[in-house]
């Protein structure tokens, strides 16, 4: 009884210890994007969009041809419906812009619009080879959903990864496969979370791209979500709030009064619950999404970028995590 006692009153020490370690341990921090690319190259680094002509598995009829219910790359890329300018093209124009607005230095050769990765492996890895040999290129960013990441092209984004820095987005959009069966993505959570870990295994930069404020999910389901990726090992988040555009299917629903986005508040807490989960150091590449005014429907408080990150902001700092 007695050695129960002593077992019971050290179990008791070391989960007091245990809480005053938690009590005293640093804040969390999280990293911005720019910040993460200023402290790796020493300057103001910033990503040049391109526009391949690649389609998409929910577009070209490999998986369905109406694309996802929220989709129209048009919202914020305007030349995505016109056949794409040279690759040296876009990115002689991209960073000569870029030079300008933001004073950057250096570029990270951003394949974003549809799926980048979506094509034969020997035209798509050539896509990669000539940005890379543009100067002032320091890197690829590289779109992909979960299934147009089959090992060959994972394989050769490694090798690459070896000389240069690589980002893989994968658009996972959530972990909630009734999301994304509403959202008709035409995967679920699992294949998701192995391309995450795939892509991670092979060296690359992961970064998972969410959407916050689908019918159903919550400020719990976003922590949910949060935890989830944290065990998968992302390096980095992007989010981005669900928005209503013109030609998509949720345009329609939007206008037909069948759907509601949620407040700014309700989407704040989303991503705060969801970035408080995440590993110490994670980078976030971005807090809300962008569209182009003439096709936004709702929300229009999604056009106030910088009040809609400080509600964030205040909600990490609340919760003792900083974003720097």
């Amino acid at each position: 009884m007695l050695h129960n006692l002593h077992s019971a009153t050290a179990n008791l020490s070391r989960c007091i210890a245990a809480r005053i370690r938690l009590t005293m341990s640093p804040m969390k921090t999280l990293m911005r994007f720019n910040t993460w690319l200023r402290e790796r190259f020493g300057c103001r680094a910033q990503r040049v969009a391109l526009h391949t002509g690649l389609s998409c598995p929910v577009r070209d009829g490999t998986l369905a041809t109406g694309g996802c219910i929220y989709c129209n790359n048009l919202a914020f890329n305007r030349g995505a419906a016109e056949p794409p300018l040279p690759l040296a093209v876009q990115l002689r124009e991209g960073m000569s812009a870029a030079r300008r607005r933001y004073k950057a230095q250096q570029f990270i050769a951003y394949f974003q619009t549809y799926t980048a990765t979506h094509g034969p492996i020997a035209a798509v890895s050539a896509q990669w080879e000539e940005a890379l040999a543009q100067p002032g290129v320091v890197g690829l960013a590289v779109g992909a959903r979960p299934d147009t990441l089959p090992p060959p092209v994972v394989e050769f984004l490694a090798r690459l990864a070896e000389r240069t820095m690589v980002w893989i987005e994968i658009g996972v959009q959530s972990t909630h496969d009734n999301s994304l069966q509403w959202m008709e993505r035409g995967h679920d959570w699992p294949a998701a979370r192995q391309a995450l870990r795939n892509c991670r295994d092979a060296g690359l930069l992961v970064a998972a791209h969410m959407i916050l404020g689908l019918p159903g999910e919550n400020t719990s389901a976003a922590r949910d979500s949060g935890a989830r990726l944290a065990e998968a090992g992302i390096h980095g988040v992007k989010l981005h709030h669900l928005h209503a555009v013109r030609g998509t299917k949720l345009g329609e629903l939007y206008l037909a009064s069948r759907w509601l986005p949620v407040t700014a508040g309700e989407y704040a807490d989303q991503a705060a619950a969801l970035l408080g989960e995440l590993a110490d150091g994670t980078v976030v590449l971005r807090l809300s999404g962008d569209c182009l005014p003439e096709l936004l429907l709702a929300p229009e408080w999604g056009t106030d970028k910088q009040q809609v990150e400080q509600m964030i902001v205040d909600r990490l700092s609340a919760a003792s995590v900083t974003l720097r």
